[in-house]
């Protein structure tokens, strides 16, 4: 035991950078989105689900264009300034040069066409009163495009503690934006909200990136020829791999609204989703840090482990209070959203699929690493095919449909694409095979089923949270200290 404990130990200088590293990204995405989750669910609460509902779409109609710009070029930097050692200050200034440059002429453009066809837009979504808010929302593209990239420049260099400071600034501003915003009791408002706590954001993040190139004696520079095959090579798949994940949701979201009551089941969906989202950023604070690590020290067996483990062990853990006590979302919404008659089966089937999703994110991290970003595109596409495929035989049952829909598409993607990862190698195979990863999935299914069809008092409750969480518990120690051999 003593020997393997050992592996999680600071004597290692990867795991001493892993920790301080993780530690800032834990520190700032805790206090950053847990007031940013706040932000969002004092506004659920203040404007009603069809409110909420209207406000679920605009920011899904944001993230559909941020796609293009931003989160790609973002990754782009953080993998690639990482990887390039301190002497080549070249290297490292064409990276950020390019990275910035691009998402600026790309924002600009989309930006200005997203205002442009912000009215055909908003009748897409039945919801032409959403007009100026939309146009509102190119601004928000711009100087959110122009963050990702000024994050992802920051991660390469390994600013964790400046970006976790930066991103707790941001998160009280965007508290306090969309408290007063949401006030006047209007859509519009609380986005106005948004885009000043963003344009904060935006200037806080270009003062640290300044600040570093100068200490680095890193000066941008406009001769990027050398490195256009970073664009073909990783970027451009990076992107088209992320507009095959959000194009869908938005498709399959602008379905819903489109339906008798459907911004009132957007609103549900909305607000049950925020769970999801913060579960995943938590789990996200662990990206950077290992991406960063992984791209200096190639491959590592145990730096894989943790790659592929954590993130599926935050999932379950995260989900199981919540699949126990369904109570805790109406203490924190209120009843307006627990008393719908689709709220339990919308609320258990999110958090089953969210489960899956962590588990697909360490596999990402790892195809990112190898630039796998063609293959990450190919299984996105199935993915989102799925989705719409499922949702259009769903519709009809709301919120709980969409639920639905992405539980669907997330089991399909993964039964058709680990088979494929298992062929490269991309993964090992005992984090798929091995009896103790099967009995996590059994232990999950079976919880859930449990909670769906019996009523229990809080005492059983309780216990079954304490027995689950002591055989989740005993099954990661043992799959994390599993082999190929085992």
């Amino acid at each position: 035991m003593r020997n393997k404990l050992k592996l999680l130990n600071f004597s290692s200088q990867d795991a001493r950078e892993i920790t301080i590293h993780s530690l800032w990204s834990i520190i700032g995405t805790v206090i950053s989105k847990g007031l940013t989750f706040l932000g969002w669910v004092f506004v659920a609460n203040f404007l009603g689900k069809e409110l909420n509902g209207e406000i679920g779409i605009v920011r899904s109609t944001i993230n559909l264009f941020l796609i293009f710009v931003g989160s790609g070029l973002g990754l782009t930097a953080t993998r690639y300034i990482s990887k390039y050692k301190n002497e080549e200050k070249l290297k490292k200034a064409k990276i950020v040069s390019l990275t910035l440059l691009t998402t600026f002429v790309f924002g600009l453009f989309i930006s200005f066409l997203f205002y442009i066809f912000s009215f055909s837009l908003a009748q897409t979504l039945n919801a032409v009163n959403l007009t100026e808010t939309l146009k509102l929302g190119a601004f928000l593209l711009f100087f959110g495009a122009l963050n990702g990239s000024l994050k992802g420049c920051l991660e390469g260099f390994q600013l964790f503690k400046a970006t976790a400071i930066i991103n707790i600034i941001f998160s009280i501003a965007l508290f306090f934006g969309l408290y007063v915003g949401a006030k006047f009791n209007s859509v519009e408002s609380t986005f106005i909200g948004f885009l000043l706590a963003t344009i904060l954001h935006f200037t806080l993040q270009s003062i640290i990136l300044w600040r570093e190139l100068k200490y680095r004696a890193i000066k941008l520079t406009l001769h990027l020829k050398d490195e256009f095959s970073v664009l073909s090579k990783f970027t451009i798949p990076a992107i088209l791999s992320g507009a095959m994940v959000v194009p869908f949701k938005w498709l399959s979201e602008a379905l819903l609204v489109n339906q008798p009551g459907g911004y009132n089941e957007m609103g549900l969906f909305a607000a049950i989703i925020l769970f999801q989202t913060l579960l995943y950023m938590i789990a996200n604070t662990l990206n950077a840090p290992l991406l960063t690590l992984m791209a200096k020290k190639g491959g590592n067996l145990k730096i894989d482990k943790i790659s592929l483990i954590l993130p599926w062990a935050i999932g379950v853990f995260g989900s199981l209070p919540f699949i126990c006590f369904p109570e805790l979302f109406g203490i924190i919404f209120g009843n307006d959203y627990l008393k719908d008659s689709n709220f339990f089966n919308t609320y258990l089937i999110v958090l089953l699929f969210t489960i899956v999703m962590l588990y697909k994110q360490g596999i990402a991290r790892i195809m990112v690493l190898n630039d796998l970003m063609w293959f990450s595109f190919l299984s996105n596409l199935i993915w989102g095919l799925c989705l719409v495929g499922s949702f259009v035989l769903l519709k009809d049952d709301g919120a709980a449909g969409l639920a639905s829909a992405y539980l669907i598409a997330y089991c399909i993607n993964v039964s058709f694409i680990i088979p494929l990862y298992l062929k490269r190698k991309i993964i090992p195979k005992f984090l798929v095979f091995s009896p103790y990863a099967i009995s996590v999935w059994l232990s999950v299914i079976g919880l859930a089923f449990i909670c769906y069809y019996f009523e229990m008092n809080l005492f059983v409750k309780s216990s079954i949270i304490l027995i689950s969480s002591s055989i989740f518990v005993f099954l990661f120690y043992k799959l994390f200290n599993s082999s190929e051999n085992a």
